[in-house]
This record gives C-alpha cells, structure tokens and sequence, in this order.
C-alpha cells in the first residue's frame, strides 16, 4: 500500500488532504474516494487523474533537452 498524499503530492494543492482511496480504474490512471480540500472543512469525493497536465510534460521536456545540450557541451 501506498499512501497517496505522499505519491501524488505534486498534484495537491495546499492543505489538500486524501483521506480514503475506494476505486481505481483499470488502467490505473484514476483514483476515487473522499478527503479535504485545502482548509475548507466539508469532506468531499475526489477524482485524482495520475497523469500529469501537459504544461508539466512540457517543463520537464524542456529540463530534459537542456541537460541533453549541457552534457553535449562538455564532451
């Protein structure tokens, strides 16, 4: 078992807490169940989609061709 909050940290916002995972679907990309968003007080379902947003896929290519021409340079 894996504990969520620690998994996905970089897709919470602050304060947001997931309390209890009830599904996941079959491919693994979802995840359901119910926990705390931000520092508002009701208990609320969640959706958590695992794959990152696009711009985050972008900032990583990005950091990946940089070291690519870095490493490039030095040889």
């Amino acid at each position: 078992m894996q504990d969520l909050n620690l998994t996905y940290a970089s897709l919470l916002t602050g304060g947001s807490r997931l309390w209890s995972a009830l599904a996941i679907s079959p491919d693994g990309r979802y995840i359901v169940g119910w926990g705390k968003r931000g520092d508002q007080k009701p208990i609320e379902a969640f959706l958590l989609d695992t794959i990152p947003e696009p711009a985050s896929l972008l900032a990583l290519a990005v950091g990946l061709v940089g070291l690519g021409f870095r490493r490039r340079r030095r040889v």
